[in-house]
């Protein structure tokens, strides 16, 4: 089986879903039983459809597995499709998204709804996400819920750790700067916590997206307490995480939450959202609060840099409930249901 996977959309700093599909990659290149095929559309533009189609029939593709992006409006006849879906937000709260006019009625009622109603399999990243999928679209037989996996680096270099954070007690946010991540609620419930830990740091890590004016102001005027070191690579970012007290996620929604996985398989307690994937992903294994109660997401955060009990605990369950997030694990239900369909609906040669 030669299986395709189209990295047109893949950027040169990935963040949550540009690393989620580095980790597949790297699983299915070490499988004996396929072949991986890697490919790329020359255009950007609608043409990529023509692009990736006509990538498709020449590299002669058995399957075609769409990780990051939706399939394609033309596939050839006889290709087997695999869409995995992170979320579906944008249809219940569009002003979370910079998509607008015709841009989102193009998406919300062509593009999306085309990939996930033609794909043999639909791959959904957590059961939050598989329960969209089934609300919006109404199907349920082709679609398997798998959680991604999430890696971290056996050895982390501390060196990397910015000068003004070692020896600091400090918590972190991780990703991208958009409205959806809700920065401002986990800043003004920091001021909370600095008036009595007036020493105390929130380092923020993550590019800027789209609508960061807000955020960009609110951390502007949050004083030296927090920080903004924007993007970072991959071992300054590990190295920051290993050293922070806890990670802090107060976004409105996510479709899974990876930096809480990160952060546990790091033995780095986290507070989180009690929404969405956040609060699937996390568990008893963090502290989870209602992000529009700021003073509970203070006492969250406070708990986390200063009751060293309970953060021993934390550590203990997150260590545990990460083992259910593995590449391997995820990708073998992926093929093993596409496989299913063939048996059942006759969809191999």
């Amino acid at each position: 089986m030669r299986l395709g996977i189209d990295t047109t959309w893949m950027g040169d700093n990935p963040a949550g879903v540009g690393t989620f599909a580095g980790e597949v990659i790297k699983e299915l290149e070490g499988r004996e039983d396929l072949e991986l095929v890697l490919f790329s559309a020359k255009d950007t533009s609608w043409r990529k459809h023509l692009d990736i189609y006509q990538e498709i029939k020449e590299k002669k593709i058995d399957v075609l597995w769409q990780l990051g992006d939706w399939l394609p409006l033309l596939v050839p006849s006889g290709v087997k499709t695999i869409q995995t879906v992170h979320d579906l937000m944008s249809y219940d709260h569009p002003e979370w998204f910079p998509q607008g006019g015709l841009s989102r009625t193009w998406s919300q009622r062509i593009r999306v709804p085309r990939a996930i109603k033609s794909a043999d399999v639909v791959h959904a990243i957590s059961s939050f996400t598989s329960r969209q999928v089934s609300k919006i679209f109404n199907i349920e037989s082709n679609v398997v819920m798998a959680y991604q996996g999430v890696g971290v680096p056996d050895d982390i270099d501390q060196d990397r750790t910015p000068g003004n954070l070692k020896g600091t007690s400090y918590l972190v946010m991780v990703g991208t700067i958009e409205p959806r991540k809700n920065i401002e609620a986990a800043i003004e419930a920091f001021k909370i916590v600095t008036e009595k830990y007036p020493d105390d740091k929130l380092v923020i890590m993550g590019k800027k997206g789209w609508g960061t004016e807000r955020a960009m102001e609110t951390i502007e005027n949050a004083g030296d307490s927090v920080q903004y070191l924007g993007y970072v690579d991959d071992p300054t970012k590990f190295a920051i995480l290993k050293g922070a007290r806890g990670l802090v996620m107060t976004s409105f929604a996510e479709g899974f939450g990876r930096p809480l996985v990160e952060a546990m398989r790091l033995g780095v307690p986290v507070v989180a959202s009690a929404t969405s994937g956040m609060k699937e992903v996390a568990e008893d294994a963090g502290i989870m609060v209602f992000v529009d109660d700021i003073k509970k997401v203070a006492h969250g955060m406070e708990r986390l840099l200063h009751h060293d009990e309970l953060r021993g605990k934390l550590v203990t369950l997150g260590y545990e409930r990460v083992k259910r997030f593995d590449t391997k694990r995820m990708v073998d239900s992926v093929l093993e249901k596409l496989l299913e369909r063939d048996d059942k609906h006759g969809l191999s040669d």
